[in-house]
């Protein structure tokens, strides 16, 4: 099941209200969800407390096992201060058609390096995955080829890349599915309470009394924020966790853990 928390229309077209609602994103909108977890009424003042409920009790448990907000929800809950909500600009512009042309030309040269160059984005994980322009070379896993950024712009998706010394269709297609790295000593230094993707990945996730539920093994970007992915250790379906310091109060990369709240105690916690 893929759970979702959305608004469903209660009122009139000319008068709407909405429950906030968990359901199931691959069901038919057909009014039925799972669990009303709010309302909100565009139709009061934006003062009025009433204009919008949310039982964040709920609302966290329910993030707790993977359910995804609307970006419309996730404002409330930005605003709740639950979960951040990104804020983005829109990066496209008008072109002309000449350029347009160009950069179609380009896209094509290097559509097999782009997957490189995204591989490359992931090993590094950096927040901003245009920083890889700086972070120098990138070699292979066992270092034993090099390749040097001669431009990199983003794409819907992914980065597309163009690399010294590939200059063709088919030396670039000689780099489909290649993985890049930059050495660990290039990356950044970090700020407190920041962490490397790849130093989370492993970790033993645990609960505040030592009690093992399992070990993180992905770290997810859906949009809003970042997601533990947790194996649990008796097997089974895997739980996610938003990674706040509400659902995760403790990160010990030198013990090799991070201490993960249950939904009962993360709504007590706050964010």
């Amino acid at each position: 099941m893929s759970l979702k928390i959305r608004l469903a229309r209660a009122g009139t077209k000319k008068r709407p209200v909405y429950h906030i609602v968990i359901a199931d994103s691959r069901a038919p909108r057909d009014g039925r969800f799972i669990e009303r977890l709010g309302y909100f009424n565009p139709l009061l003042p934006k003062d009025k407390t009433e204009r919008l409920k949310l039982d964040l009790d709920k609302v966290k448990a329910w993030l707790a096992k993977g359910a995804l907000p609307t970006d419309r929800v996730l404002r409330f809950l930005d605003e709740a201060g639950v979960m951040k909500r990104e804020k983005r600009n829109n990066p496209h512009r008008a072109v002309p058609r000449k350029e347009r042309k160009a950069q179609a030309e380009e896209a094509v040269k290097a559509a097999a390096a782009a997957k490189s160059a995204a591989a490359a984005k992931s090993a590094a994980v950096t927040g901003d995955p245009m920083a890889v322009r700086e972070y120098g070379t990138l070699t292979t896993e066992d270092g034993a080829e090099s390749f040097e950024l001669e431009a990199l712009r983003p794409a819907k998706g992914h980065l597309v890349a163009r690399f010294r010394g590939i200059e063709d269709r088919g030396a670039a297609e000689r780099l489909a599915n290649v993985r890049l790295f930059v050495p660990r000593e290039r990356l950044p230094p970090l700020e407190a309470d920041e962490f490397y993707h790849a130093d989370l990945i492993g970790l033993s996730a645990v609960k505040a009394d030592g009690s093992e539920i399992g070990t993180v093994v992905a770290v997810h970007d859906f949009g809003a924020g970042d997601i533990l992915e947790l194996a649990p250790r008796g097997g089974g379906t895997s739980i996610m966790v938003p990674f706040t310091a509400a659902f995760v109060p403790k990160v010990d990369i030198a013990r090799g853990r991070i201490v993960v709240a249950p939904p009962e105690d993360a709504a007590e916690n706050g964010d």
